[in-house]
């Protein structure tokens, strides 16, 4: 399991940044960003985050299903508006 950070809604405030024991976050190009190699999925930032930007990656096959749901509906994999 790992969390992942959706830019459409961060607001680049900061609060997970402070909260994330490991450092594992970091402000660059006005979003938070995760450093995987640094998450122990504590979930802290999930649960600290307002805009509700942060969500849980669960492992295995419902790990593509939460990162769609991070993204904007036009780009989640699979679903874009491309016409035919």
């Amino acid at each position: 399991m790992s969390v992942t950070i959706s830019a459409e809604k961060c607001v680049a405030c900061g609060a997970c940044v402070v909260i994330c024991p490991n450092r594992a976050i970091q402000l660059r190009g006005g979003a938070a960003r995760v450093d995987s190699a640094r998450c122990t999925a504590c979930l802290r930032c999930v649960c600290k985050c307002y805009t509700r930007a942060i969500l849980r990656v669960p492992a295995g096959d419902d790990a593509a299903a939460a990162l769609d749901a991070a993204l904007p509906p036009d780009a989640a994999r699979g679903s874009g508006s491309k016409e035919r």
